[in-house]
């Protein structure tokens, strides 16, 4: 997903957004404005203002971890209940990342080094789809469940798999 901005054309040259705007700004008609695309990970710092657009990297999140990791915490409480937020980095159990060119996510203790960091699956959307169940392994299993654990166990097959025993059944 790409967003559009409208930012001052010597802050887009300089790569230091200090304010931008949804539509062209009317109340500066002279001053020359762009409209730039950024990315929605580039916009959500943008928008908190914590870390300056140019300088995101790895090194520049060590250096806020250095520093007491207060971006950091801010976004561990960001979208939590207050009863769950943290108060430092220390009491963040994990940092979670997500490889954008294979969509592998990892996760990793705070200032942890990069390479300590794990895989992680993330559920449904991580799943093999690859190996559907035939139609005589699905009437097995489908056979072994009771009425209270069938829609369970169904909507748990994948599209394909419900689709076989749903034409199967319908014909």
């Amino acid at each position: 997903m790409k967003i559009q901005i409208w930012v001052h054309k010597n802050e887009a040259i300089s790569g230091n957004i200090t304010q931008h705007y949804y539509t062209r700004p009317y109340h500066d008609r002279h001053e020359e404005w762009v409209q730039v695309l950024i990315s929605q990970n580039e916009f959500a710092k943008l928008h908190d203002n914590k870390i300056p657009d140019s300088a995101i990297d790895n090194q520049e999140l060590r250096d806020t971890i250095e520093d007491g990791g207060g971006w950091l915490v801010k976004q561990y409480n960001r979208n939590r209940e207050q009863k769950d937020w943290v108060n430092s980095i220390e009491e963040i159990p994990y940092i979670y990342e997500k490889n954008p060119d294979n969509n592998e996510v990892y996760r990793r203790k705070p200032g942890a080094p990069i390479e300590n960091r794990e895989r992680v699956s993330m559920g449904v959307s991580e799943r093999d789809y690859s190996v559907d169940k035939g139609l005589e392994q699905l009437e097995k299993e489908m056979k072994t469940k009771t009425g209270s654990e069938f829609m369970s166990w169904f909507h748990k097959l994948t599209k394909n798999e419900q689709t076989t025993l749903t034409k199967y059944y319908n014909d």
